[in-house]
């Protein structure tokens, strides 16, 4: 479950990554493979940082108990 929400963060970067990538580069113009890499990574860190802090900072206490 974990690869199912985290696998579209890294897909992003490349032209095959997501399929709406393909007809959007058929319809508007011939992109290369690595240009959405600029989108993809600023996705991808705010995708990591909002893992890191705002999922970490709620379920930790919720789910510390469980833990001890």
């Amino acid at each position: 479950m974990l690869l199912a929400f985290r696998s579209p963060l890294g897909g992003m970067n490349t032209l095959i990554g997501t399929p709406p990538n393909i007809p959007i580069s058929d319809a508007l113009r011939p992109f290369q493979m690595f240009d959405f890499a600029p989108v993809g990574v600023v996705t991808l860190l705010v995708g990591v940082a909002f893992r890191a802090l705002v999922v970490t900072l709620l379920a930790l206490p919720l789910f510390w108990p469980l833990f001890l």
